[in-house]
């Protein structure tokens, strides 16, 4: 017996080498194949949910449907005599089948058969195994490891599909569904029915504009050869020998009228028309020569955008500049999409996106939520979504939403990203042009890119409903392990608090995203983003709920979460008890002191004043020690994570003022649980305790800070110090914890990795960077094998 298939009847279906049997009320029937079928040696059965139609796998002889007491060969060209190890119909109705040497195979529901192999990434071809997540990926077991399969929402149109170079500038569609593609240095292409083709009459190699004027005819704007008119295959061409005043036509508008206005790259305005050329340049009003958008409202008058002088609006000869003096910005306008309300949606270089309705702008930037303050093009979807490419990916946000928050109806805005986490293998888009994204006839979104022609179906975008499970992986109290799964209660303690939990999604798990709140100190939620580890320092004793809730890759919150109750018992000098005690012990005092002789009041008046002055000295040194403990981590007597941060901010901001550089090495002890778990708590605080030690007496200099960050890590902060002396300081460290740090004989090599980062700070409040960087290049140090040191560059915006 190789195979068991149960029925929803309650019988089960039995595959052997000898053919098929099924067992129903007791009693065992075996189905004969036709004569001229193979023998069916059977490997594995898969019965469909309805349990009408059964999957027969065969050694060496492909595929069987065995449905109304009938047996039917399946996919014998397209499969051959493979040897079918696994099967399983997916929520879509393709057939996967899993072959025993041949890769995997997929049957859709017409009966098209296709192969996944080593050529598409499958590094073992013999798949075992098969199933299919909730949120819809596919596991292929095979032997050779496990394999994820999702589904691929984006295409990729590069020179390996036939366009003549990867990189792409401007789009246009065509009415007969194909689409015009402008790159830089291979001219422009027309893909149609799935085939390129080039203009061979064409001699520019850089377009950067693409527009359609009348009767099918296309405007062609390059890159130092002017702009071309293609139309019924005759090409005319306008340049500075013929009355253009710029070969670099960046931005083309066709009227209705048949006027073409062409925005070049610092010749202003081009109109073409059955009369001449004429110009306009900042000579009649406007506010730059360098032209990258064009647009026309609803109105009939024409935006122009300009790299770095604001935008234009000319209605009837009439030019109204809108910049910085007006409420507006200089920043380059990259992309202006009118909207059929008659306002206008305005992308920027680097200042984000303006909406402009009845005479009043409205910026959102990504302190509101959106994802990139660089937009190179708005395309608008049938939903009512708007999409962007910047030099980060593709985004898209619901147009909906942006006017509630432009309302005053909504706080901020949600913006859902695409890059390489979600299969988009080219992220850096190109622009400013028009149009560096389009529509096609079909409704797929096209986008320009580096790489090539990015193409996405927002019709398959399917929203991932499947809030993911969440967990509490691990509690410390004061440095003691705790169960997660049951209530905590602390004794007496410092109030130090971490807690680790995750959350299970497999469709895009670095997606995940995280809030919690300690109910009890907490006001509000506390959005954790990415991170999967929580740390409360110096907490009062009390009754505490601490609640973690987790959103997967769609933004879908699994609002129930998990909980867990921690109770932090307080000393005695906290209780009400003793705070009792003390009154009544104050009143019987105060009482005393009222029935002394009058002639003793100077002499009482003395005493008290001497005893206020004690009570408020000992206050002093009281609140120093509650500074001190605020300040110090209590384990390792080195400063804390609070007084780290507030120490980084100092140093940051003497960098910016005095432009100098600053430097931060992030240190983590190398398989420090491992070591924990091995020889114990004691040992592990015995281990940070020698490893604080040697690293600070390693830092000479008086203005280098040490801090412990939390758990097992520690940050180095290195004032005025450039690049190579931070790397020279962090090999120093590792070689002086490698010499210096081991415990009794037959305990391991304590180790540490070292992650550095240097930057002259651009910016007064821009710190966090520099421990991000950092927290990278550790990461790399972790990969390439630990005990190690490694830079990663800060990324200014």
């Amino acid at each position: 017996i190789s195979a068991l298939a149960p029925s929803p009847d309650g019988g089960v279906w039995i595959g052997t080498s000898h053919g098929l049997d099924r067992i129903q009320n007791g009693n065992i029937v075996h189905f004969d194949a036709p004569s001229n079928f193979p023998r069916l040696n059977i490997h594995t059965l898969y019965l469909e949910p309805s349990g009408t139609t059964l999957w027969i796998g065969i050694q060496g002889s492909g595929l069987v449907i065995f449905r109304d007491n009938q047996f039917e060969r399946i996919g014998d060209k397209q499969l051959g005599l493979i040897d079918v190890r696994s099967i399983f119909l997916d929520r879509e109705g393709t057939l996967w089948i899993g072959s025993n040497g041949g890769g995997l195979f997929s049957m859709s529901q017409t009966g098209q058969f296709s192969v996944l192999s080593e050529k598409e990434g499958l590094a073992n071809v013999s798949v075992r195994a098969l199933l299919e997540d909730q949120e819809g990926s596919l596991w292929i077991g095979t032997r050779g490891g496990l394999f994820q399969l999702k589904d691929d929402k984006f295409t990729l149109l590069n020179s390996r599909n036939g366009l003549p170079v990867d990189s792409v500038r401007s789009l246009l569609p065509g009415k007969d569904g194909s689409v015009w593609i402008g790159t830089v240095g291979g001219g422009l292409t027309r893909y149609r029915n799935n085939k390129f083709t080039t203009l061979k009459n064409l001699d520019a190699r850089f377009v950067w504009s693409l527009a359609e004027g009348d009767n099918g005819s296309l405007w062609i704007g390059t890159y130092g050869n002017g702009l071309y008119h293609l139309k019924n295959g005759r090409v005319t061409t306008y340049s500075t020998q013929n009355g253009l005043s710029n070969n670099i036509v960046r931005a083309i508008l066709v009227q209705p009228n048949g006027d073409v206005w062409a925005g070049t790259n610092g010749g202003g305005i081009n109109i073409i028309s059955k009369t001449g050329i004429r110009t306009i340049t900042t000579k009649e009003g406007l506010s730059g020569n360098y032209i990258y958008s064009l647009a026309q409202d609803k109105e009939g008058a024409v935006w122009a955008g300009t790299y770095n002088n604001g935008i234009n609006r000319i209605s009837s000869g009439n030019i109204t500049v809108f910049d910085s003096k007006n409420g507006f910005t200089n920043t380059g306008i990259w992309v202006i999409h009118p909207d059929p309300d008659g306002s206008i949606w305005i992308g920027t270089g680097n200042n984000g996106l303006f909406h402009y309705k009845n005479g009043h702008f409205h910026r959102f930037s990504v302190q509101e939520g959106l994802y990139s303050d660089s937009i190179f093009s708005i395309t608008e979807d049938s939903k009512n979504n708007f999409w962007m490419n910047c030099n980060r990916g593709i985004f898209t946000v619901s147009k909906t939403l942006l006017k509630e928050m432009e309302g005053g109806t909504r706080d901020a805005i949600s913006c859902k990203s695409f890059g390489k986490t979600e299969g988009i293998k080219a992220t850096e888009s190109n622009g400013p042009a028009q149009f560096a994204a389009c529509q096609a006839a079909d409704g797929t979104l096209w986008f320009s890119s580096i790489k090539g022609v990015i193409i996405i179906n927002p019709d398959k975008m399917l929203i991932n409903t499947v809030p993911p499970p969440v967990t509490i992986e691990s509690v410390q109290v004061n440095g003691e392990a705790y169960s997660p799964y049951e209530p905590v209660r602390s004794p007496i303690g410092r109030g130090e608090i971490e807690i680790q939990y995750a959350a299970l999604s497999f469709l895009l798990p670095k997606k995940v995203a995280f809030k919690y709140q300690l109910e009890g100190f907490d006001p509000e939620w506390v959005d954790a983003g990415h991170r999967k580890t929580a740390y409360y320092t110096n907490l009062p004793p009390g009754q505490y709920n601490f609640h973690i809730i987790a959103s997967n890759n769609d933004g879908i919150w699994n609002r129930n979460g998990k909980s867990l109750s921690i109770t932090l018992q307080p000393r005695f000098t906290q209780t009400g008890w003793f705070r009792g005690i003390v009154s009544v012990l104050i009143i019987f005092f105060l009482l005393a002191l009222y029935q002394l002789r009058v002639k003793q009041i100077r002499h009482r008046e003395y005493t008290l004043q001497m005893e206020v002055r004690e009570r408020t000295q000992q206050l002093n040194q009281l609140n120093q020690k509650l500074s001190d403990l605020a300040r110090t981590d209590g384990l390792t007597g080195i400063p804390n994570h609070r007084y780290l941060m507030h120490q980084l901010q100092r140093d940051w901001k003497t960098a910016f003022r005095d432009s100098s550089s600053i430097s931060l090495i992030f240190i983590d002890i190398d398989r420090f649980k491992q070591y924990n778990d091995t020889f114990g708590h004691q040992a592990g605080d015995k281990c940070l305790k020698a490893i604080a030690s040697v690293l600070q007496n390693e830092l000479k200099r008086p203005r280098d800070f040490l801090a412990r960050y939390g758990g097992e890590e520690f940050v180095a902060i290195l004032p005025a110090t450039t690049k190579e002396g931070a790397l020279n300081m962090a090999e120093s460290l590792r070689r002086a914890v490698e010499s210096n740090c081991t415990d009794h004989a037959g305990n391991p090599l304590i180790t540490i990795s070292l992650g550095v980062s240097t930057a002259v700070p651009l910016k007064h409040n821009d710190f966090e960077k520099l421990i991000s960087a950092a927290d990278t290049a550790l990461y790399k140090s972790k990969n390439a094998g630990r005990n190690r040191v490694s830079f990663h560059e800060i990324a200014h915006s």
